[in-house]
Order: C-alpha cells, then structure tokens, then sequence
C-alpha cells in the first residue's frame, strides 16, 4: 500500500555510535506493510523503500557488501540503464546543422524540453532503482528481530539478516521496531483520513473573507472635498494646477481661501464658499470591517 501526503524519515545510527541520523524519505518511495493498530510506520511488520541512484552513489553506499560479480553486474546494469532505457525528451527541435531532431510538427521550431513529437531523441535518466527492506520477526524465544536486505535493480541482493542496532524500549524490551518512521492517518472505517479535506468549508471561508476584504481595501478611497472651480483664488497661481496644488496646501494647514472682490462674483459682492457641498468620504466603512 502506498501512503502519500506524510513525512517519513530513517533512523540511522552515527559513524560514532554515540548519536542517532535522520534522514528524510520522500513519501512516494515509502511502501508499508500498514499496522491498523498503530497509526506509526515503524510499529509496521514490513516496509519497502525505493531510491533511485546512480553508478557511482550504489558503490559508495554498498560497495563494502557487494563481491566482484555483483560490482561488474552494476558495470553492465548502468549499460543497459543507459542505452536501452529512461525517459524520452525532444531537448532540441533542430541540430547545430539545421537537421530536424524530429520530423513532427514543431520541426525547427526553438526548444521545448518534454514536448511529445512523432520521432524522438532519447536521453535516459542515467539511474537505478534500489530498493531496501526491512521486516520483524519473532525468534524462538518470543522476541521480535528486525531484519534487512537490499535488492538493486532484478538481480542484485545483499542480505544483511538480523539488525543489532534495534532501538527498544524499557516498557518492552522484546518488541523491535523499524527504522523507517511516519504517520498515516485512517478513519473507523479504514479509510484514508485528509486533515485537508476535512477542512475545505472552513479554508472557503477564509478564501471568500479574505477576498471580500481584498477587494474593500482595493476600490476604497479617501476622504475629501468637491471644488468649484471658478472660485479658487486666482491669486494662488497662474494655471489651474499651481491654484489646486496651494489651495490643498493651505487647506491642510487648517485655511481655506476665498477671495471676494475676485471677478466673476456674486452682484452682492460675496463670493461663494469654493466648496459648494458636504465632502465625501469614500473610506472604508466601519460596518464593513
């Protein structure tokens, strides 16, 4: 059964024994044999973990267990991972010669890494899958041994039998674990339990307020006045914009001009007020928030 969605990780002991690794796994490598009593993958009976690696990565991590046959198996594998296998990829739709790579519809055209075309151009991702087991067993005493092995690629196995570096507990000192650890979560019914799924209604919210508010913020204005034109002191400026930007000037520092005897004014020599009505004010309202 594959679990997905989780964080697993291996214990590993130091190189000094004094200390213990972790070394994080990516869920879709992780293959448990699921323990329905306990939601821990090491309180599991068996595990899988597949990597995929390289030539070089397979003889620094298990050439001390592999013997000279299994060496120039890996020499032959990596061979045939090379030149028979992999995934395919059109890198380039032209050579330096101007010589199609394919003759499909994009022939000529300018790169377009993975496009499918009707011939292709291979190039292999250069890998080998390998694939470590563990399982518990209980010897004849009644004590539960974990157990290990690794299989690269069809052929290749190295049994390392019974593990003596089996973290226990006091409360029970004849229960083994595995090195491989995570949680999955089922339901009563044995179903895969998704905290997220669980709570879409409530991340819908959240998603329509924070849009609500987005778009509040988004089209408010500020506070301010409308201004009659005609009005404004021609004594502040030349041009219509000089006369704003000082008649805003001076009405933030608390003065609103008028000038009276301007031309144009009222008969009874009065001038009007230079804004006619009330201010807006196109904040956002304290309803809304």
């Amino acid at each position: 059964m594959l679990v997905t969605g989780f964080t697993f990780y291996k214990v590993l002991p130091s190189p000094s024994g004094n200390n213990i690794q972790i070394k994080c796994l990516n869920p879709l490598n992780v293959f448990p044999e699921l323990n329905y009593e306990s939601p821990y993958i090491n309180e599991c009976k068996r595990v899988v973990v597949r990597y995929y690696l390289t030539r070089d990565e397979i003889l620094n991590i298990y050439g001390k267990e592999l013997s000279k046959d299994d060496k120039s198996k890996i020499d032959e594998l990596w061979k045939d991972y090379r030149e028979n296998s992999g995934s395919y990829y059109v890198r380039s739709k032209t050579t330096t010669l101007g010589t199609p790579a394919t003759d499909g519809i994009l022939a000529g055209e300018e790169v377009v890494p993975g496009y499918p075309g009707e011939s292709y151009r291979m190039y292999n991702n250069s890998v080998i899958p390998v694939y470590e087991i563990e399982w518990i067993e209980t010897d004849k005493k009644g004590i539960e041994q974990r157990y290990s092995a690794v299989k690269i690629g069809q052929e290749i196995y190295i049994i390392r039998g019974k593990d003596e570096n089996v973290i226990r507990t006091k409360d029970a000192p004849d229960k083994a674990t595995l090195s491989i650890n995570g949680v999955w979560f089922n339901n009563r019914g044995s179903e895969p339990y998704s905290m997220v799924i669980n709570c879409m209604v409530l991340q819908d919210k959240y998603d329509v307020l924070h849009f609500y508010r987005d778009n509040l913020i988004a089209s408010s204005g500020t506070v301010g006045d409308f201004i009659n034109l005609p009005t404004l002191p021609t004594i502040l400026g030349s041009n219509l914009s000089e006369r704003l930007m000082k008649w805003k000037a001076y009405k933030k520092e608390g003065i609103a001009l008028m000038d009276t005897s301007q031309e144009g004014q009222l008969n009874t020599g009065q001038a009007p007020l230079n804004t006619l009505v009330n201010g807006y004010d196109d904040t956002i309202k304290a309803d809304a928030v």
